[in-house]
């Protein structure tokens, strides 16, 4: 007799329900059977793209303030991140995670996504991670939001001082972070 049992965040593992004896004793029990539950990434349709076609993309422009633009220039590439916006200078922070940091920051700057960065216009990017794969990146946006925010402004300013936009919502294109530029031109 098959059952639905609550899993994880929402999610339902199918159970089985069976007959069992004990031992020599030949009594029925109720033996709950579950099938472990398999990970499930939602994706929107039509945003895979063949690994082939995202590493031919990998070009190394320059954006319009001369800056030079990170491996992750193509909006095709799925790549696990954390990063933080600010509304302003001192202003109010976010800390997300994404798979498609370029798709996220189009809805952010665009106000496409209901809640607390479109409250309080929340849209400009100042630090991002990126990470080998998503579960990691979780973890570290945990992490840092455990934090308090004077330990959030030291990690991200050093590596962007100024507190500069690194995306350009023109191109669609990221900038490295300007701590980044400096030492990749030092080697």
């Amino acid at each position: 007799m098959p059952v639905w049992v609550p899993a994880f965040a929402g999610m339902t593992a199918l159970g089985e329900v069976r007959e069992e004896f004990r031992s020599q004793r030949w009594e029925p029990v109720l033996v709950l059977c579950l099938t472990p539950p398999t990970p499930v990434i939602p994706a929107k349709a039509g945003t895979q793209v063949a690994s082939q076609q995202a590493s031919a993309i990998r070009a190394q422009p320059t954006s319009p303030r001369g800056a030079k633009i990170s491996q992750i220039t193509s909006p095709l590439m799925k790549d696990p991140c954390v990063y933080i916006l600010a509304s302003q200078r001192n202003g109010t922070l976010y800390i997300g995670v994404t798979s498609d940091i370029h798709g996220r920051m189009e809805e952010h700057a665009k106000g496409l996504i209901e809640g607390f960065t479109k409250r309080y216009s929340v849209k400009h990017l100042v630090y991002y991670e990126m990470h080998d794969d998503m579960d990691a990146a979780i973890r570290r946006e945990k992490q840092l939001k455990e934090w308090r925010r004077l330990w959030k402004l030291r990690l991200f300013e050093q590596a962007n001082p100024e507190w500069i936009d690194l995306y350009d919502p023109a191109t669609g294109a990221i900038a490295d972070m300007p701590a980044d530029a400096v030492r990749a031109a030092r080697s």
